[in-house]
């Protein structure tokens, strides 16, 4: 499994605060520490610029808005991306395929085979 030592974290963007909680919680029990919680994109996007995460989890649907613009950021400074959602994986964006994509409800096996592909070292 890879780790985050010795850099910044994981930007966790999810609007469901128990879902949230769940994700930090999987990721606590996979040894990452540095997590940073996001219920909206505007916090989200403030988390981006002051912490430099290392890795985000978005949830695709923020709120009613789509997560995508916050994607683009985070594509852009090169920041490794996993999306969760709740609708049918081929209904993103053709574009954002290419990213692991983890179907709701988040099981911590998947969440980890996920991690377990991203080079985050």
């Amino acid at each position: 499994m890879a780790r985050l030592d010795g850099c910044a974290g994981i930007l966790v963007v999810e609007d469901d605060p128990m879902i949230a909680m769940d994700i930090a919680a999987m990721l606590s029990d996979l040894g990452f520490q540095d997590l940073h919680l996001a219920y909206d994109l505007a916090t989200a996007m403030a988390l981006l610029l002051a912490k430099s995460p290392r890795l985000g989890i978005l949830d695709v649907n923020i709120g009613g808005h789509l997560v995508f613009p916050l994607a683009e950021e985070l594509r852009a400074r090169r920041i490794p991306i996993i999306f969760s959602t709740g609708q049918a994986p081929s209904e993103l964006p053709a574009e954002w395929a290419v990213y692991p994509i983890l179907s709701k409800p988040l099981e911590a096996r998947m969440l980890a085979a996920a991690l377990g592909e991203l080079d985050l070292r």
